[in-house]
């Protein structure tokens, strides 16, 4: 493996990492957000799902205790793909040299 390739992998590493590690925070928000206002947000949900399933549907499916579940897998899943990510990184760096 040449100079430029391992710039390349370095790079497309170090890139790939940003996007991962950036969406899993917006997920960590996301959920962290629905946990403190799990009222408000089945409120906006149910609004967004009365038009395309009904109200009856929508009534049933955006509570907020079904809401706050997934809120939790959100928060509790973000960490961990962050933590995988950032050992692929370096293990994906380590063997780059």
């Amino acid at each position: 493996m040449g100079h430029a390739d391992r710039v390349h992998t370095v790079g497309g590493t170090v890139a790939f990492f940003s996007v991962w590690f950036v969406a899993n925070m917006v997920f960590f928000f996301i959920g962290f957000y629905t946990i403190r206002n799990s009222k408000k947000t089945a409120e906006f949900f149910n609004k967004l799902g009365s038009g395309t399933y009904g109200k009856k549907v929508a009534d049933r499916v955006y509570t907020p205790n079904n809401l706050l579940w997934g809120a939790w897998g959100f928060v509790i899943m973000a960490p961990i793909f962050i933590g995988v990510g950032v050992w692929g990184m370096v293990s994906s760096l380590a063997h780059a040299r």
